[in-house]
């Protein structure tokens, strides 16, 4: 008699599953390329309860009528059968919440007490979960149904198995839990969800402490958005980014690529809060990762690189004196950008390439290559057309430059009052240190501690140094 999985996982299917394998089967696709498939479900089906037509002669040879009895042909028809009706199955029960297909075949075939099949299942999970690259919040929620699902397999209570499977079950559970807990606060601070920081203690109070008091931060995919909410929390404390920016460099291949390019961007996030209040150190530290962010790819969105990023990656290299680097990444990653910002990037940046080289005059050429049709571009481009121009000394089309500069802003609509201001403050400032009268060092001195007085000034760094003499490099 035919006794295979197959039979067997047919011979226990609900009438409603049945119905559903046969119509899967049904589908143009098996009917025209895989007859031989849906005729050996057919004949099962019709005769699953009569022994004696399920010998294998008997199956063979009505599906193969006057061919040789072939013992492997069969049992290679068989298999191929197994396979897609698993595959009915899951599509069946794809409503269920369950996040991995074979761990539905695994409640399936638990609660059908198939053992055999179970087990198949399990250690192919087994095999999974050992050589699964990642280790995130997902993995352990996997990692949990699997480990509940081994528990209520096992019936025997005095089984000895039977406690390390809910031992591994409430850790993975827990491990799930704090790590998207974590998150979901990193995020809401991240979107400014959060007014305060006293916002961020009141949510992770309860958490905080059992991270802290027990054994947690050996998973990396805790230690990761831990050392993140304790970023927001203590921004003083610069622990936290050392050590986070130490897990990044060690093991950011241990989260998926989405939750890694989340993690660098919270690192890169903090750096450019420290580099705006003042704090240059951090510009290597920026740097730093703007590269790793490249090798790893995770700059990369859909293979394109962020105009964005590429024009803070420029930046930072220019700030830090790193002429030629910033030089090549700037030929280097054009092609990488997205085809509608390209042009407008690369010419973009290159001019503030030679502004920071002091090519004026090739400044003023790229510019007038710049399409002012983006609203950013056109913000970006009139600002360096502005430094520029004072850096040539060219106070007439300076002050009409300032003029139309601020009847453009009057008249956009997609910039927030906040950015407008910043930019209304540049202008205003600029303005005031051309009218300065020379050799009037109290005036000059008033006007520097208005500048820093004044919290919202767009790039507020030239200015002052500008206003104390220095040329605009560091």
């Amino acid at each position: 008699m035919l006794n295979t999985k197959l039979l067997t996982l047919l011979q226990n299917l609900s009438g409603k599953e049945k119905q559903a394998v046969e119509d899967y089967f049904c589908q143009p696709y098996y009917a025209q390329k895989h007859a031989l498939l849906s005729g050996l479900l057919k004949y099962l089906f019709q005769n699953m309860d009569y022994p004696d037509k399920l010998s294998k002669p008997t199956v063979f040879h009505y599906l193969f009528a006057a061919e040789p009895y072939d013992d492997l042909k069969l049992r290679h028809l068989i298999a191929e059968t197994l396979q897609h009706v698993e595959q009915a199955l899951l599509a069946y029960h794809s409503k269920t919440e369950n996040p991995d297909s074979r761990l539905q075949l695994l409640e399936l075939y638990r609660s059908k007490r198939l053992s055999k099949h179970y087990k198949a299942v399990s250690q192919k999970l087994e095999t999974h979960f050992d050589r699964h690259p990642h280790r995130h919040a997902l993995y352990y929620y996997r990692r949990f149904l699997f480990m509940q699902n081994q528990d209520l397999f096992t019936e025997n209570r005095n089984e000895p198995q039977k406690q390390t499977f809910l031992a591994q079950a409430s850790e993975a559970l827990d491990v799930f839990y704090l790590a998207n807990k974590l998150r979901m606060i990193a995020q809401m601070a991240t979107l400014k969800k959060l007014r305060d920081t006293e916002e961020i203690i009141l949510l992770s109070a309860d958490l905080l402490p059992v991270i802290q008091a027990g054994n947690w931060l050996r998973y990396p995919v805790i230690a990761f958005y831990y050392h993140v909410v304790m970023m927001q929390i203590e921004p003083d404390n610069a622990h936290h980014f050392n050590q986070l920016n130490l897990l990044f460099e060690t093991q950011n291949q241990l989260l998926p690529p989405d939750e890694a390019r989340e993690m660098l961007y919270f690192l890169l996030n903090y750096c450019a809060v420290k580099i705006n209040a003042g704090n240059t150190d951090f510009l290597h530290k920026i740097y730093s990762l703007y590269e790793l962010g490249l090798h790893t790819r995770l700059m990369m969105e859909d293979n394109f690189l962020s105009p964005w990023n590429y024009k803070n990656i420029v930046t930072v290299a220019l700030r830090l004196g790193f002429d030629e680097q910033a030089r090549r990444f700037l030929e280097q990653y054009s092609p990488f950008l997205p085809p509608e910002h390209r042009n407008n990037a690369y010419t973009y940046n290159m001019a503030n390439y030679h502004f920071f080289k002091r090519h004026y005059n090739k400044v003023l050429q790229l510019l007038q290559q710049v399409s002012y049709d983006d609203v950013f571009y056109s913000l970006d481009a009139r600002t360096l057309l502005l430094k520029t121009y004072y850096e040539l000394n060219e106070q007439e089309s300076l002050i009409s430059l300032i003029d139309s500069f601020r009847q453009w802003l009057n008249r956009t609509k997609e910039l927030n009052k906040q950015r407008q201001l910043t930019y209304r403050n540049l202008l205003y400032f600029v303005k005031k240190l051309i009218g300065l009268p020379p050799r009037n060092a109290q005036k000059r001195n008033d006007l520097i501690n208005q500048i820093n007085q004044t919290p919202a000034i767009a790039d507020k760094r030239w200015l002052l140094s500008k206003m104390n003499g220095k040329w605009y490099s560091t």
